[in-house]
């Protein structure tokens, strides 16, 4: 089933003002340089997004006047079109002989490591004048403080996998926070604090390289954030012990392993800037204590700068992570600390945040939420608010409205950071933005395989539907390609991923789940990754196809959006599943939907099986739902809120609901699994079986209605070939 239609290329070209995603058909190639200060670039697809200072408008109506013409996407990139494009993305090699040079010419005292003595004077002056946002930001960093005064020095200990060393992971936080109010109150009770902490650890008999250099990378960056920031109160004696483990246990480890071509020094994923970016800290740190320290802080500085480049290539070509929120913030939090410290300690960053995807990644967050909130794909924790970019980016790039979008999630959210402090500037927050158009209703992003559709991004009761493609063979992926999320009238209806579980539990890292997706054999005989109910595609918004022990999705498979469209009143995408489900069937595809006025979701699926089939639909919701007309209709109910949900196709098919827990007949023993609840409430799934399936054709459609609105007039189910053409209509 073919389902491309090519338009006239002028079309294409003469809507692309919509701007559904950032397009940049040729790239510039971008080259190192030591300039301090980046280019000013405009937010790609940006807009104001100060909604706040806007009037809210009816949850009913669309803002037609931010997308107002017809945009027909026709996907033609493929993973060769992203390899060629990042390839253009080109960095100067920084040798040791030049990072001596600048470290030497710099000559910058204590503090340098993120911050230097002007950032915190300017910190102190904001303060003391009352600036609102300062004032709230450490009041709720004093809060956090009081516990952390009182928190044990932690021993060394592995976790129950005998894995990770834990210490370093649950102290990061609060050393930066209370080397931070030092600094801004002269409290000696932060610094003694965080002088006992980097004691132990300078103690230690190793920071864990051998088996999790990740830890040996936070272990650094802590212990050279406290050294730095509380320099003043350490003795001679007390610089020299945790100098020389920063040296010891970091550096010489670093120079050591990284030699050996561990996986993550070129890694794509977050590791790298946690472990180059960690190390490169603790080397800044303690450049002047020695000439050895100096010499080889400056081979592990360019070293590091050198294994870099493949974790920035990744954010090519719309800022995005394919490892969810949680790990495009951790990683690229390593990564901002890592480029700002070098500006203070080289007097440069080299020019390596300078590319295309990194001045993209400031709105990333914004095309993963909702109006209620984020989303979770993979690992990545299920959401409690809508996902937030950090003050760097609107500072780092000029984006006064990213800057006042953000300040506005903060407030409501009340998340006030550490980070967030030093790229705070009130002045961005009153500027005028660049000339941009709004903020897209529609956006697409490439690689992670996303698509999402919005009513409006005016108020928080806009209806929104998002899709999930993408490589399951990504880092930290689950089995979920072509899940769904839908939020509206301020509420999440479809959870469309419950997050990662423990990484301690068995086979939670297990590189390969046996038996494997394509195995005759049907007998568990040690625990695996997908055995695990949140990491199964049952687990998630998706079809499953004869479900036994196997993964019910292929692991190494991918889906790819291959057409979207959209105008003011509706908007579709089409994804094609077919590899992922290729042990069961000839071909899969999955459409979805907002129609009629963007009031209405659909979701369809037409599958095509290579023999008789038993097939599961399934959504997870924490609604509570009551069936009507026989299981064909069911009502989700939160609060006041209500919405409706129907099958159209087939005719024979109903509604059961269940908890969120394998599907009738699985066992999987040797795993374990933690409960499936959320802030209280238990997960719950719809779900649809239908057996014998050959050929079929799978309409669910839903509408937000008042509490005692009938049945609702929905679109009929077409064909998803048709859809194109019934979309198209004016």
């Amino acid at each position: 089933m073919s389902l491309r239609i090519h338009l006239p290329l002028v079309l294409i070209l003469a809507v692309s003002s919509c701007r559904l995603w950032r397009q940049d058909p040729e790239p510039p190639v971008v080259h190192a340089t030591d300039a301090t200060e980046p280019d000013k670039v405009p937010a790609p697809s940006s807009g104001d997004t100060s909604a706040p200072d806007q009037k809210p408008l009816n949850p009913e109506s669309p803002d037609t006047a931010q997308q107002t013409l017809l945009f027909d996407y026709l996907a033609t990139r493929d993973k060769m079109d992203l390899t060629e494009l990042r390839k253009r993305l080109h960095f100067r090699p920084i040798s040791a002989t030049t990072v001596i040079s600048d470290f030497t010419k710099q000559a910058a005292p204590h503090p340098r490591i993120l911050a230097n003595r002007t950032d915190f004077d300017r910190l102190r002056t904001a303060l003391e004048a009352q600036d609102p946002y300062v004032v709230a930001s450490v009041e709720a960093l004093r809060k956090k403080a009081e516990n952390y005064l009182k928190a044990p020095i932690l021993p060394y200990q592995l976790d129950a996998a005998n894995l990770r060393l834990t210490p370093p992971h649950q102290t990061q936080d609060s050393i930066a926070v209370l080397s931070l109010l030092y600094q801004l109150t002269n409290n000696q009770a932060y610094a003694t604090k965080v002088k006992d902490h980097l004691l132990n650890y300078a103690q230690f008999p190793d920071w864990n390289d051998a088996k999790h250099f990740l830890d040996t990378g936070i272990m650094s960056y802590t212990v050279a954030l406290g050294y730095d920031w509380t320099f003043d109160q350490l003795t001679a004696d007390e610089r020299k012990l945790i100098s020389t483990a920063l040296m010891e246990k970091g550096l010489k480890r670093y120079l050591e392993r990284s030699s050996q071509k561990a996986f993550w020094y070129q890694s794509k994923n977050n590791w790298n800037p946690i472990c180059n970016g960690g190390i490169s800290l603790a080397a800044l740190a303690i450049m002047d204590t020695s000439a050895e320290a100096k010499q080889l802080g400056a081979e592990v500085l360019a070293k590091a700068l050198a294994g870099i480049p493949p974790y920035i290539r990744e954010f090519e070509p719309d800022g995005q992570t394919v490892e969810g929120m949680m790990y495009w913030e951790y990683g690229l939090s390593n990564f901002i600390r890592w480029m700002e410290t070098l500006k203070r300690s080289l007097g440069t960053d080299y020019g390596y945040p300078d590319t295309p995807g990194l001045k993209a990644a400031g709105t990333f967050p914004l095309a993963v939420s909702g109006p209620v909130t984020g989303i979770s794909l993979g690992d990545d924790a299920i959401k409690k608010s809508r996902s937030e970019t950090n003050f760097w980016f609107s500072k780092r790039y000029n984006l006064p409205s990213l800057a006042r979008h953000h300040r506005n999630a903060i407030q409501q959210n009340s998340s006030y950071t550490w980070m967030d402090l030093f790229f705070y500037d009130p002045k961005l927050l009153t500027a005028a933005s660049p000339p941009a158009q709004a903020m897209p209703l529609d956006r697409y992003v490439r690689d992670l395989e996303y698509v999402s559709f919005r009513s409006s991004w005016n108020h928080d009761e806009a209806l929104y539907i998002g899709v999930h493609g993408g490589d399951n063979k990504a880092s930290h992926g689950h089995l979920d390609a072509g899940t769904f999320f839908v939020q509206g009238a301020g509420k999440v209806w479809a959870v469309g991923g419950l997050g990662g579980d423990n990484y301690t539990f068995p086979g939670y890292f297990r590189p390969k789940t046996l038996p494997d997706y394509m195995s005759p054999e049907k007998i568990v005989v040690q625990p695996g990754r997908f055995h695990m109910y949140r990491l199964r595609a049952e687990g998630k918004n998706v079809l499953v196809f004869n479900p036994d022990v196997r993964p019910d999705q292929n692991p190494v498979g991918a889906a790819e959006v291959e057409r979207i469209l959209t105008q003011p009143g509706d908007a579709m995408a089409l994804l094609n599943l077919s590899q992922v489900y290729e042990r069961d069937a000839q071909k899969v595809y999955r459409g979805v939907a907002l129609r009629e006025n963007r009031l209405i979701v659909v979701i369809q699926d037409e599958i095509k099986m290579k023999a008789p089939s038993t097939v599961w639909w399934s959504m997870h919701t924490m609604a509570s739902a009551e069936l009507l007309q026989n299981g064909r209709v069911a009502i989700l109910k939160q609060g006041d809120k209500r919405l409706w949900m129907e099958i159209q196709a087939p005719a024979q098919a109903s509604f059961t609901i269940q908890y969120a827990t394998y599907l009738p007949g699985l066992s999987f023993p040797l795993s374990k699994n933690s409960p499936n609840v959320f802030q209280g409430e238990t997960a719950r799934k719809l779900t649809i079986q239908l057996k014998q399936v050959t050929e079929q054709r799978i309409t669910v459609s839903m509408k937000l209605v008042d509490i005692n609105q009938d049945s609702p007039a929905l679109p009929d189910s077409i064909p998803l070939a048709d859809w194109p053409k019934a979309f198209a209509q004016p």
